[in-house]
């Protein structure tokens, strides 16, 4: 009886630490695609001044997979996209809201210049989260490895 109730700790510990590290793989996951989907609205601005809309319609489906965007039919701008998503890091998602609400308001050279800035700002939090990630990761296997010790110990 004691070994099953030791047993189920060390797996309950395990996997609320996967689900950890999972959970901050998709912000990762969420962060790396919405830089991918400004570098594209970016370019697609500076070479055609496409309409929103239009870029977005055009937009590969791997592109806004990667943001979490789960729909069949594409967004009909970006605020209906941001209103899709469920950005879990709550700082990705004010920079994607200010995106939403900032684009497609101005001049060509000016919607160039605010994509730089949202892209810079994306590109920075998406380094933040990816370190974040590695020192979860490592804290997560540490205590994961130092319960089980500790377990065990206790057991005998």
């Amino acid at each position: 009886m004691k070994t099953a109730g030791l047993l189920m700790i060390m797996l309950s510990g395990v996997y609320l630490c996967s689900q950890r590290l999972k959970a901050i793989g998709k912000k990762l996951s969420v962060a790396r695609g919405l830089c991918a989907l400004l570098r594209y609205t970016k370019g697609q601005i500076e070479r055609y001044s496409m309409p929103c809309g239009e870029i977005l319609r055009r937009c590969p489906r791997e592109i806004l997979s990667l943001c979490g965007y789960e729909r069949d039919l594409p967004p009909k701008d970006f605020s209906e996209l941001y209103c899709s998503l469920k950005i879990a890091d709550e700082k990705a998602d004010r920079i994607f809201l200010d995106f939403a609400r900032d684009i497609g308001s101005s001049y060509r050279s000016e919607q160039v210049r605010r994509c730089e800035e949202f892209l810079e700002l994306m590109n920075e939090r998406e380094r933040d989260i990816s370190s974040r990630q590695a020192l979860e990761k490592k804290l997560t296997v540490t205590l994961s490895a130092s319960a089980v010790l500790a377990l065990l110990i206790l057991a005998t």
